[in-house]
C-alpha cells in the first residue's frame, strides 16, 4: 500500500461580503434548482458555505463569522446587474448568477459538458463542485487545490530526494553509521507486527492526515455504536487500488474514528511485506497496523491486548484489485472463509465495512490499446496518485457471533453466508444515499 504524504498550503482570497442569509439550503443545488439571494449551500460537516449575496457575489465562507478572513472563494461578481440576485442550476449543465432583470451576470460556462441531470455541491472540503449524472465533476471552485499542487509536487520530487539520499548515504560514514545501528534495531523488533503493534495516538492524530483525507476527501459513517468489551473484525470492501479508505479511516484518526466508536482500537491488517520496507514499517506500527497472518490476528482475538481491538481486514486482498473497475464493485468474497474461522474461534463480532467511491480512484488506461485490460491510472503523467474523488466508508452493523472452540464446516458456511446476506444489505441500503446509485455489485 502506498502511503502519501502530503504538504499544506493555505491560501486566502479575498472577496466582498453580504449580508447575514436568511435561509439554509442544503449541501446541494439540484438539477433546474435555483438558489435565492441571501440563500446558502452549506456542507454536512457544517464548517463551509457558499452564499448567493446581496452584492451579486456568490463566496464561499469556511465559518458562520461571514467576514473577509473566512472567505476562500468568489465568482468576483460584485456590483454587476441589480438585485435580487438568484443562482441558478440549468438543466444544460450551466451554473450562472442572473440579476432582478433577468441579465446574466456570471457562468461557470459549461453547458453541455458531461450527462444530465446535473448537481452543485458544497463539499467537507471547502470546494463547491459540479457534477454530472455520472458523478463526474465537470466544474469546481478549486478552493482546495492546494491539496492537489502538493500531492504533485511531493511525487515530482521522490525521484531526486532518493537519488541525492542515496548518494549521500554512501559517501557519509555517519549516515551508514546510523544505518548499521538501525539494522539492528529491525533484527530486535521484528516481531512486532505480530504481536499488536506499536500503537501511538500522537501519530494517528496528526494533522497532516487530516489534510491528506480532505484532498479525496474522504468520510467515516456508522451505522451502529460498538461495545468496547468485545473483539471485531471489520471486513472491509471493496479494495480498489490502494486501499485509501481502509488507510485514511482506519490506519488515522483524520475522520474521527476515536470519537464515533470510544474504546475501539482500529487495527489495519497488512500483508506481512509490507513491514520489510526500513522506516516505512515504524511509520505502520505506529499506526496501529500489524501483519494479516493467521498468528497476528489470533494474538489480537485472543485477549493478550485486551478487549476493544477492531482487526481491519481487506478481505478481497490482491485478487481483488485486479477486478477494481470504475462504475462496479467486484467483491472477491465466496471463497473467502479465514476471517469466519477466526470470528468463531474467539467470538469476535464480524462487522460489514463498505467504501462507496474506492474504485472510483483510479481509471483504466490502455494507453491506445497497447495494453489490452489496461492499467489503473490516476493524475495526468504520475499515475500513482490518486483522482480526486469522495470516498464515502459505512461501518455496518455488527454480527455478533458465538464463540465455538471447534467450528464445524456447516458452522463457518451459515456464518459466511450471513456475512454476505449483510454486504449486500449495506450496500443496498446506502448506495443512493452517496450518489453512486448507478454502481452494480457483483460477489464472485
Amino acid at each position: 500500500m502506498t502511503i502519501l504524504f502530503v504538504f499544506i498550503l493555505v491560501l486566502f482570497i479575498g472577496c466582498s461580503i453580504g449580508e447575514s442569509p436568511r435561509f439554509y439550503s442544503s449541501d446541494t443545488l439540484g438539477n433546474g434548482a435555483t438558489l435565492y439571494q441571501e440563500g446558502y449551500l452549506g456542507a454536512t460537516n457544517d464548517a463551509y458555505f457558499a452564499i448567493m449575496q446581496r452584492d451579486g457575489n456568490l463566496v464561499v465562507y469556511t465559518s458562520r463569522d461571514f467576514s473577509p478572513v473566512n472567505a476562500q472563494w468568489s465568482s468576483n461578481s460584485t456590483g454587476k446587474g441589480q438585485e435580487p440576485f438568484r443562482l441558478i442550476m440549468q438543466d444544460s449543465g450551466n451554473l450562472l448568477i442572473r440579476d432582478a432583470k433577468n441579465q446574466l451576470i456570471w457562468s461557470t460556462r459549461t453547458a453541455g459538458k458531461g450527462v444530465k441531470p446535473h448537481y452543485l455541491v458544497m463539499q467537507i472540503d471547502r470546494n463547491l463542485v459540479l457534477y454530472d449524472g455520472h458523478h463526474q465533476p465537470i466544474w469546481a471552485s478549486n478552493t482546495t487545490k492546494c491539496f492537489t499542487i502538493s500531492f504533485c509536487a511531493f511525487s515530482l520530487l521522490t525521484v531526486p530526494l532518493t537519488v541525492f539520499f542515496l548518494s549521500w548515504f554512501w559517501s557519509s560514514k555517519f549516515i551508514l553509521s546510523v544505518s548499521l545501528v538501525y539494522c539492528y534495531w529491525l533484527y530486535f523488533d521484528r516481531r512486532t507486527d505480530s504481536h499488536g503493534g506499536r500503537w501511538s495516538d500522537w501519530l494517528r492524530r496528526c494533522s497532516i492526515w487530516t489534510h491528506w483525507t480532505q484532498y479525496f476527501p474522504l468520510t467515516l459513517i456508522k451505522s451502529k455504536d460498538l461495545d468496547p468489551n468485545r473483539n471485531y473484525i471489520f471486513g472491509y470492501h471493496p479494495h480498489g487500488v490502494a486501499a485509501i479508505g481502509a488507510l485514511g479511516n482506519f490506519g488515522t484518526d483524520a475522520t474521527h474514528f476515536s470519537s464515533l466508536f470510544p474504546g475501539i482500537r482500529p487495527h489495519l491488517m497488512l500483508l506481512k511485506i509490507q513491514f520489510f520496507n526500513p522506516f516505512t514499517r515504524d511509520l505502520l506500527l505506529g499506526l496501529g497496523a500489524c501483519c494479516v497472518s493467521r498468528h497476528s490476528c489470533e494474538y489480537l482475538l485472543s485477549g493478550k491486548c485486551g478487549q476493544g481491538n477492531a482487526l481491519v481486514i481487506i478481505i478481497g486482498g490482491r485478487r481483488e484489485v485486479r477486478l477494481t473497475r470504475n462504475n462496479t464493485m467486484i467483491l472477491y468474497l465466496k471463497s473467502r472463509k479465514g476471517f469466519i474461522q477466526l470470528a468463531l474461534k474467539y467470538g469476535a463480532s464480524i462487522v460489514p465495512v463498505i467504501s462507496f467511491g474506492e474504485n472510483e480512484l483510479y481509471e483504466r488506461r490502455t494507453f491506445f490499446g497497447l495494453i489490452p485490460n489496461g492499467i489503473p491510472w490516476g493524475l495526468l503523467f504520475m499515475g500513482h496518485i490518486p483522482l480526486r474523488r469522495q470516498v464515502v466508508t459505512v461501518v455496518g452493523k455488527p454480527i455478533h457471533v458465538v464463540q465455538t472452540d471447534d467450528p464445524t464446516p456447516s458452522d463457518i458456511e451459515q456464518l459466511h453466508q450471513d456475512y454476505i446476506h449483510a454486504v449486500e444489505q449495506l450496500f443496498v441500503e446506502n448506495k443512493d444515499k452517496y450518489k453512486l446509485g448507478h454502481v452494480k455489485l457483483e460477489i464472485i
